[in-house]
């Protein structure tokens, strides 16, 4: 049987602020600042002014998580807590006072983060968790609550981008809280088209934050 040709519209939104450590990062079990909670709480309220939302999820770190929340109570949803939409684990040691970007050194697809993930692996999974959203969700919209490094391999399965090729670039500043929005056609958008199709909506939009704007 023929699948419809129905997109499915993804809102990746970054978490909340993180409460960082004595060092200034935070790591993967960090909650949200204060901050982080006043911006999960515009979020919650921005979705719940627009259009119907169908399904949330949301990686399993605390600082999404605990973004989530609020967005799921807005919308009357319960949260999908999938482990795919985790953060890489990049080694922080790497910055220094002039780079504060330790990420900016992981970019061939072998290079493993301190857990032994490496890029390669880490596109998979997060491939993997949107095409199998997409697929469950036609003519839906849906909200994928998780971090920087995940919406930016998002975009990269958007548009096709091979899971084993360097990261050499970046799409937008994903600041905390912020909205991606892509309208993905997994099956194609017209009969005789491209098998697969995608349109990028947003990149990193701040609007709803308002003062609530912060960069990590």
């Amino acid at each position: 049987m023929q699948k419809k040709l129905e997109p499915t519209a993804l809102i990746l939104v970054r978490h909340g602020q993180a409460q960082p450590g004595p060092s200034g990062f935070y790591g993967h079990d960090a909650p949200l600042s204060e901050l982080g909670r006043r911006q999960a709480d515009a979020v919650a309220a921005c979705l719940a002014s627009g259009p119907a939302v169908n399904a949330i999820y949301s990686s399993n770190l605390p600082r999404a998580v605990e973004t989530s929340s609020p967005v799921a109570e807005q919308l009357g949803l319960e949260v999908l807590v999938d482990e795919r939409l985790a953060e890489f684990d990049v080694d922080m040691a790497l910055a220094t006072p002039s780079n504060q970007r330790p990420d900016l050194y992981y970019w061939l697809p072998d290079q493993a983060g301190v857990d032994g993930e490496t890029l390669a692996q880490f596109a998979s999974r997060v491939m993997e968790f949107h095409e199998e959203v997409v697929d469950s969700h036609p003519g839906q919209r849906v909200v994928v609550i998780s971090h920087a490094g995940t919406i930016e391999m998002a975009i990269r399965w958007s548009l096709g981008i091979d899971k084993r090729s360097p990261w050499q670039y970046e799409f937008a500043e994903l600041q905390n809280a912020s909205f991606t929005e892509i309208e993905v056609w997994p099956h194609g958008r017209v009969p005789g088209g491209a098998p697969r199709y995608s349109v990028l909506r947003k990149i990193g939009d701040v609007g709803h934050l308002g003062d609530l704007v912060t960069d990590r």
